[in-house]
């Protein structure tokens, strides 16, 4: 993007999920990156599988529906049973109330498929093949070194660099950032296999013994991923018995069916960075925080940070907040939820690995019934995280509802996508007007008018004068979106105040009465360093 005489480049190292999503969200909020990444496609022995619904409403929120997961398998309970017959506790995403309530599985691969359409579509293409071999930082710009895939040496200038190449981060060293393990005496072996199980395909199951654990998850079409505990290192070579055996001991028969279809290992371990950014250069997914594959947690983190950072340095790019110090709140609210992704994931691993002293809340108890059915799947979702409370945009509150995402309107922003694409690219600013759109003019609120922040008027339609339970664009102008409503799903959002505040990514900033939206546009302004 050009910015008076000087072009504004935004380089990304790596091209996996996070990068993906970043280059995709950038280039969607009018900002073109470059993405390299040293392979010469995607990896199809990175190991990741589900997309969590946290992922999948942040990425429709800005995309629309249905962009990545296209042909997963729908998985919405996970299932964990003790000794192959005793079930102990079913977590059912369904319960949540959310507009994603299942897990999307499948292969990262074909994730990072669905992910570079996704870029294509919004005009990125990677430059396979390319490695970064030298990252240095300057006050007004950052040298790149690259190594190209005819080993030609290239110098170039950039403005930010996000690094998201993974374990061996040479933008996290480059920040100077140190990861903190949390090590176990532990790895996994994965394979995937058809199975002669009698297992529902819309569940996950752990399997919890005395000495190991097993996880198996629906690819879909009879195959399953089987996750197998073992102690001490990882070992060399593919060794296909190192699933096989454990699970034929403890089921007592023979459940495979052909040939090994793919096989891994990997150490168990949780690692987060203690920083994520220096003046120009962040890191964000793998480069930033390591999680076991057991949780399912590390792919649909990073696509989270992707969307967190990315329409900051859009907004910082266009000039729709000053300063950095819109950027700079990357670190602040991704560090706590990255330690609180790392501390759940921790959790889960001592649970399935039998350390008893945290197992007594996951069991069937009466007493455990509100937390298994409603808290355990929020945690699982992601949708449990909340950013600690901005003193500025926030203000004062004990609302627990700030600083999070929002079931209702997340909703409302998904299925507003479709008829409004470029919302998503705005802070909202919803005012909720008691009025049929049918028999009143169109209204004009008082305008907030701050570059980047769009008014929305949410509206409502007499429930039996119209057939489409869908919201629908009525009306856009530069400055006014209009939205019309069922009256009933209207009253629903309006109970949460006349006067609602969301960010790009969704989250909910401001909740109150109409009278203060003068207050609101005074803080949206010191938020993003106008005034």
């Amino acid at each position: 993007m050009k910015i008076g005489t000087h072009i504004v480049k935004v380089l990304i190292v790596g091209a996996g999920p996070t990068g993906l999503t970043l280059a995709a969200c950038l280039e969607k909020f009018g900002i073109s990156p470059d993405i390299v990444d040293f392979k010469n496609c995607p990896n199809n022995q990175s190991k990741a599988l589900a997309i969590n619904p946290v992922a999948q409403a942040q990425l429709g929120i800005i995309f629309g529906k249905n962009n990545v997961g296209k042909n997963s398998n729908i998985v919405t309970k996970l299932k964990v049973i003790f000794n192959t017959d005793k079930r102990l506790t079913t977590i059912d995403l369904k319960h949540l109330g959310w507009p994603c309530n299942s897990m999307l599985v499948q292969s990262q691969y074909d994730t990072e498929k669905d992910l570079i359409e996704l870029a294509k579509n919004n005009s990125v293409n990677v430059r396979w093949g390319t490695r970064v071999v030298e990252v240095i930082e300057h006050d007004d710009a950052i040298q790149v070194v690259f190594e190209g895939p005819d080993n030609q040496t290239i110098k170039q200038q950039y403005d930010y660099v996000i690094g998201c190449e993974g374990k061996q981060s040479l933008v996290r060293e480059a920040i100077g950032a140190t990861m903190t393990p949390l090590p176990y005496s532990m790895y996994l072996a994965l394979a995937d296999f058809k199975l002669d199980i009698d297992l529902s395909e819309d569940s996950a199951y752990y399997f919890v013994y005395e000495d190991t654990f097993f996880v198996f998850v629906p690819l879909g079409k009879s195959i399953w991923r089987i996750v197998v505990k073992h102690n001490g290192d990882p070992k060399r070579g593919e060794y296909i018995n190192l699933v096989t055996d454990p699970v034929m001991e403890k089921f007592g028969r023979n459940i495979f069916c052909g040939e090994c279809l793919w096989f891994s290992q990997a150490p168990l371990y949780v690692s987060y960075a203690n920083k994520l950014q220096s003046k120009r250069l962040f890191i964000a997914g793998d480069s930033a925080h390591l999680f076991s594959p057991i949780s399912g947690t590390g792919m649909n983190t990073g696509i989270v940070d992707a969307v967190n950072l990315a329409w900051k340095i859009a907004f910082t790019i266009k000039g729709n907040a000053c300063g950095n110090t819109l950027i700079q709140s990357y670190q602040e609210e991704r560090i706590p939820a990255i330690k609180e992704n790392a501390m759940a994931t921790d959790r889960l691993t001592k649970l399935i690995s039998r350390q008893e002293e945290h197992t007594d809340q996951f069991m069937p108890k009466m007493s455990n019934r509100a937390y298994i059915r409603n808290l355990f799947p929020l945690s699982v979702s992601g949708f449990g995280f909340s950013y600690p409370s901005n003193p500025v945009l926030f203000g004062k509150t004990d609302d627990p509802s700030i600083g999070r995402m929002d079931s209702k309107l997340t909703k409302l922003l998904m299925s507003s996508s479709e008829f409004i694409p470029d919302l998503s690219l705005y802070i909202s600013v919803l005012h909720f007007l008691d009025q049929d759109l049918n028999k009143t003019a169109l209204p004009c609120p008082k305008q907030t008018r701050l570059k980047g922040v769009r008014d929305v008027v949410v509206q409502w339609i007499n429930n039996d004068e119209v057939a489409d339970s869908s919201c629908m664009q009525v009306q856009q102008s530069p400055n006014i979106i209009n939205i019309a409503l069922l009256k009933k799903d209207w009253q629903e959002l309006r109970q949460l105040g006349d006067l609602q505040v969301l960010r790009p990514d969704g989250i909910v900033v401001f909740r109150g009465p109409i009278e203060e939206h003068g207050e609101v546009v005074i803080n949206l302004s010191e938020y993003l360093n106008l005034q």
